[in-house]
């Protein structure tokens, strides 16, 4: 029905997929990337009209190999308005955190590195990159975790959701995980779209920062806050961020942090409680975490319609 050009595309996608691994499912074609990197060569936010992406990052005792991965697949982008801001809240035994950024920021002005007084957690920590920030978007991006050549290019223009894929110890791809679009139903069950994730700025002024009394689950409370706010969330269809697996992240063992759980059900149930009143509340079932009783969906469900 598509023709003859549409069928030997899907044909050589099928080849592709059964005879060169899985990593060919989903990661770019070189040739690709050589032509966004040709695409974008030379140009700045203020000869090519795209806005700068301002990525925040708190740093917490990261391991020196992970901290330098991470910062140098930004370095690797084909897109370059970008700007990283470090906020380091480590302990007086990780020093060397310090010394990694200061040597990337020393040449690199993209790169911006505050040592905080102490650790306050992951979301003032993060709040604390915010005030850093100067772009007009918004990007949420794990410490030890690593953006794919093509992520920022592919959010230039919209405040999205991509796709990822989890990175072994070993250095191995694996487990890549297809997300759908926009979901509200979805979210309600369990925090599916995780990083890397991009908020124009002024919206996130308008909902607020991160709430510390929902660590662990704060992207959760923030992601819930933003959708009652706006409808206009964009997903791109590919694998732009990679979740590195270690013994202490929830990307290997989901009860690594135990507390993430009870902090995801509250932000939930506070958004409920928001949005459909007192009668709605989170319970746990026996498939998913997180989600509505299955008679109040029902009921929401027949409202919507």
């Amino acid at each position: 029905d598509e023709g003859l050009p549409t069928m030997l595309k899907r044909g050589a996608g099928f080849v592709k997929r059964r005879c060169f691994g899985k990593k060919a499912r989903y990661l770019p074609a070189k040739k690709v990337l050589e032509a966004q990197r040709a695409e974008m060569a030379g140009k700045t936010a203020d000869t090519c009209g795209l806005p700068t992406i301002s990525i925040l990052t708190p740093l917490y005792n990261t391991p020196e190999k992970f901290l330098r991965e991470m910062i140098q697949s930004l370095q690797k982008q084909n897109y370059q308005n970008w700007e990283l801001c470090l906020a380091d809240g480590s302990d007086e035994n990780h020093s060397e955190i310090g010394k990694v950024c200061n040597k990337f920021t020393a040449v690199d002005s993209r790169i911006k590195y505050s040592k905080l007084e102490r650790n306050n957690g992951i979301s003032e920590n993060t709040n604390r990159a915010i005030e850093m920030a100067t772009g007009e978007y918004i990007g949420f991006l794990d410490h030890d975790d690593i953006l794919m050549p093509d992520a920022i290019y592919e959010n230039v223009n919209a405040i999205l959701n991509t796709d990822e894929d989890h990175l072994s110890l070993s250095g191995k791809h694996m487990f890549p995980f297809y997300k759908p679009d926009w979901s509200p139903d979805l979210l309600f069950c369990q925090m599916y779209v995780c990083h890397f994730m991009v908020v124009r700025r002024t919206l996130l002024d308008t909902v607020g920062h991160l709430r510390s009394e929902f660590n662990g689950s704060q992207d959760y409370d923030l992601l819930l806050r933003l959708s009652e706010r706006t409808n206009r969330i964009y997903h791109i269809p590919k694998i732009l961020y990679t979740w590195r697996e270690s013994e202490t992240s929830t990307a290997a063992n989901a009860d690594s942090k135990p507390y993430a759980d009870g902090a995801g059900k509250q932000a939930l149930d506070v958004h409920l409680k928001k949005v459909y009143g007192e009668c709605a509340y989170v319970e746990n079932t026996e498939f998913i975490m997180h989600g509505l009783n299955y008679q109040m969906r029902r009921k929401f469900q027949l409202l919507f319609l």
